[in-house]
């Protein structure tokens, strides 16, 4: 995790949402990173698309390309966890609820 606003001050200003070292030199070797304020429900995606897009960068294949299929990757494990989740039947919630005053007095 990284602060992207000083990232964009400080070394290019169009470092949004993360990069990996195949993608910007100034990225140590082997590295990825994130920019600290992406949300922590978009982390894990961000983190997977970096992986997938570094590696098939260092496999031969081109940025574009690269950055295109690990798109398509992340969009699969997104459809993935959503239909993981739609699966899951809701959580019933429990009758009216009624908040203790706490007086102590007994009901």
């Amino acid at each position: 995790m990284v602060e992207g606003n000083y990232i964009r001050r400080e070394i290019f200003n169009e470092f949004i949402y993360g990069g990996n070292d195949e993608r910007y030199t100034f990225v140590p070797e082997s590295e990825i990173w994130i920019d600290a304020s992406v949300s922590c429900q978009e982390t894990e995606y961000s983190i997977q698309l970096e992986l997938k897009e570094m590696s098939l960068t260092k496999s031969g294949l081109s940025y574009d390309s690269a950055y295109t299929n690990a798109l398509k990757t992340t969009d699969s494990l997104r459809q993935a966890v959503n239909k993981m989740i739609n699966s899951k039947s809701a959580y019933p919630l429990q009758g009216n609820r009624v908040r203790d005053t706490g007086t102590g007095a007994k009901k």
